[in-house]
């Protein structure tokens, strides 16, 4: 796998897997799980939970955006995440937060920035950078 060109086919899949099986990515999404649910206490958020942190994402991740912008990227993205749905659960933003790490893994230019540890890492720090 190269970090530019993601995994091959085949193993994108295998590599997506492991990824949402390690136990240290599963217990930084029940973070930002959290984080969106007043401590886990919802089963699904709206896009109003849902736009709280992807707004403070966006804000960590690309510092000019504007609050129109924030707001017009969280409607596609939520549309996306939730199949349309005007919910989202766990297990959408458990894909969501893979997809975000694998896009920030291939902007690195480094293999190595694609292995289970280091998207932990990314979202780990991303996750201390927006608060909860």
């Amino acid at each position: 796998m190269t970090a530019a060109s993601g995994p091959k086919k085949g193993g994108a899949s295998q590599h997506k897997k492991r990824v949402l099986k390690h136990a240290d990515f599963k217990k930084i999404v029940g973070k930002f799980w959290s984080a969106m649910t007043d401590n886990g206490a919802l089963e699904a958020v709206s896009f109003s939970l849902y736009f709280i942190v992807h707004a403070r994402i966006s804000k960590t991740l690309e510092p000019n955006f504007t609050e129109k912008e924030a707001k017009e990227v969280a409607e596609e993205d939520f549309k996306s995440d939730t199949q349309g749905k005007g919910f989202m659960r766990k297990s959408q933003l458990k894909h969501s937060l893979y997809e975000l790490a694998m896009v920030w893994a291939q902007s690195q230019h480094d293999a190595a920035s694609g292995t289970p540890e280091q998207i932990v890492f990314f979202l780990t720090e991303l996750f201390g950078n927006i608060g909860e």
